[in-house]
C-alpha cells in the first residue's frame, strides 16, 4: 500500500486510508468515471480489483491505475508487481520452519503398504501396481523415487495408491488415489491431522533445482514433467490458492511455465494474472483439449513447454 500512497501522492491525487466508508486494506478516492464528491472509489489491493460505491463501476486495478496515474504500461505492471509483493500473505521461512518442527508426526493410516517390494499372496497389490504401470504407464523407478504406497482395508484409504507429500524432507500430507472405480478419485489425509494444509504448499517444492519451473494441476502430471527433465511443481488442483502465491515469490523464479490440463484455459490465465506480479517472465502452455501432462510423452512435454506463449 505504501508504493500506491507514494505514486498517489507524486501525481497530487486526494486519497483517504481510513474514514467513513473505508474498508480495511483499501483506499479510497474521487471516481474518475462518474466525479461524484466525496471519496467513492475503493481500491482493494489485495484482490487487484477497483469499484465505485456511486456509479457502480467496476475494473480492474491495473485499468483504473493507467486512467488515474496516466502511467505507461510497463511502468504500472511495474508498481502492481511491488503492491503484490507488499500484500502477499506470507509465513516467514523461520516461521514455517517453527511450524514443522513442533507439529506432531503425521503418520500414514493402517494398512499402509510400500508398493515395492512385491507383497506375496496380496490380492490387492496387482490392482494397485496395475493401476500405476499399466494405466498411468509409472513403472518401477518412479515408484521407488515417489515411495508410492497402497492401501488395502482403511475405512478411508483403503483401495488406492498413496504419495507422501513432503515439505523440507517432512511428512506434511499425502495423497490417495483410487484405483477400484468405486469411490472418490482424491483424497488426502485429514485436515485436522497434517501439520500445513495442501493448499499452503506446492507438491515438488523440495525437488526443484532452478529458477524456471513448471506449474501443473495434479501430483502425476508433475511426475511426467519431472520425467522429461523440467523442474515442476503441482498446486493439487486447477484452483491456486492465495496461500500458495507466496512460495513463488520466496522462490525468487525467473521464469514460470504453467502446464494445465487441455480444459484449464481459464484458471491457468487466473493464475498467470497473479504470478505476472511476482516473476519476470510467466507463460502458458496450450495443450489439447482433452489431455493432461501425465498423458504425454517426453517429446510432446518438450514441444508444449518450448511453444507456450507469454502472457
Amino acid at each position: 500500500m505504501d508504493r500506491l500512497i507514494q505514486a498517489f501522492d507524486n501525481s497530487d491525487i486526494d486519497y483517504k486510508t481510513s474514514g467513513k466508508n473505508v474498508q480495511p486494506g483499501e483506499i479510497n478516492i474521487c471516481c474518475p468515471s462518474c466525479r461524484e464528491e466525496g471519496f467513492h472509489g475503493a481500491i482493494n489491493i489485495q484482490k487487484s480489483v477497483y469499484h465505485c460505491r456511486a456509479c457502480r463501476n467496476r475494473q480492474t486495478l491495473k485499468n483504473l491505475l493507467q486512467t488515474v496515474l496516466r502511467a505507461t504500461y510497463p511502468e504500472i505492471i511495474l508498481l502492481l508487481r511491488h503492491l503484490k509483493r507488499e500484500n502477499l500473505y506470507e509465513d516467514t521461512p523461520e516461521a514455517l520452519k517453527t511450524t514443522l518442527q513442533h507439529s506432531q508426526a503425521l503418520n500414514f493410516p493402517d494398512f499402509t503398504y510400500d508398493l515395492i517390494p512385491k507383497r506375496e499372496k496380496d490380492p490387492e497389490w496387482p490392482l494397485a501396481m496395475g493401476y500405476l504401470t499399466i494405466k498411468r504407464r509409472f513403472f518401477k523407478p518412479a515408484i521407488m523415487k515417489y515411495g508410492v504406497k497402497y492401501n488395502v482395508r482403511d475405512d478411508r484409504m483403503g483401495g488406492r495408491v498413496i504419495v507422501p507429500i513432503y515439505l523440507e524432507g517432512k511428512l506434511v500430507n499425502y495423497y490417495g488415489r483410487d484405483y477400484t472405480g468405486d469411490q472418490l478419485k482424491h483424497l488426502y489425509a485429514p485436515e485436522v491431522e497434517v501439520p500445513i494444509p495442501k493448499k499452503e504448499i506446492l507438491y515438488g517444492i523440495d525437488e526443484i533445482k532452478s529458477k524456471k519451473i513448471v506449474v501443473v494441476e495434479g501430483i502425476f502430471d508433475c511426475w511426467r514433467v519431472q520425467e522429461a527433465g523440467l523442474n515442476c511443481v503441482a498446486i493439487f488442483t486447477k484452483s491456486f490458492s492465495q496461500h500458495q502465491l507466496p512460495i513463488f515469490s520466496r522462490l525468487n523464479l525467473d521464469s514460470v511455465t504453467i502446464m494445465f490440463d487441455g480444459d484449464g484455459g481459464v484458471e491457468a490465465q487466473m493464475l498467470a494474472d497473479e504470478l505476472t506480479f511476482i516473476v519476470g517472465s510467466v507463460k502458458i502452455a496450450d495443450l489439447p483439449e482433452e489431455s493432461d501432462p501425465a498423458s504425454l510423452t517426453a517429446k510432446e512435454i518438450s514441444y508444449y513447454y518450448q511453444s507456450a506463449q507469454r502472457v
